[in-house]
This record gives structure tokens, C-alpha cells and sequence, in this order.
């Protein structure tokens, strides 16, 4: 929805958009229960997936476990 017109620009009420996604959005969890055959690949697919949602405006990782980088909790099944 268009509000106005300022200097050049416009401003936009947005009632979805990814920055609001940690307030009002679903929350869930990930966990593997097994080593994957390939963690980067997996990585890749996690990066991408995050990437096409938030589309830069929020960091990965902000989401993942700081306690433990993300490829040694694959390699350990402990994610």
C-alpha cells in the first residue's frame, strides 16, 4: 500500500516483508538426527533457502547455533 510521496521517493506500510518475519512471522526448528552424506552441500542448500527469503535483510547467522559452527554440528549429527 502507497502512503505518499517524499522527496523523490515513496514510503510503504507493509503488513508482510522479511524484517517483520521474526515478529510476526511462524518460528520452527531444524534438527538432524544423522550425518548427511555431504554437510557443504547441505550448508549450501540452508544458505540458499535463507538467502531466498530474506533476500539479504537478515543474516543466517542470526538463526543458526552460536554454541557450535554450523559444518561441526552436521559432522556430529548434534544439530
Amino acid at each position: 500500500m502507497e502512503i505518499s510521496y517524499l522527496r523523490g521517493g515513496y514510503l510503504g506500510l507493509f503488513a508482510e516483508h522479511p524484517v517483520l518475519n521474526d515478529h510476526i512471522g511462524d518460528a520452527g526448528d531444524l534438527f538432524f538426527s544423522s550425518k548427511p552424506e555431504n554437510s557443504n552441500e547441505i550448508i549450501g542448500l540452508l544458505y540458499q533457502a535463507h538467502e531466498n527469503y530474506f533476500r539479504g535483510w537478515r543474516e543466517l547467522s542470526k538463526y543458526i547455533n552460536p554454541q557450535l559452527p554450523l559444518a561441526e554440528s552436521l559432522e556430529n549429527s548434534s544439530g
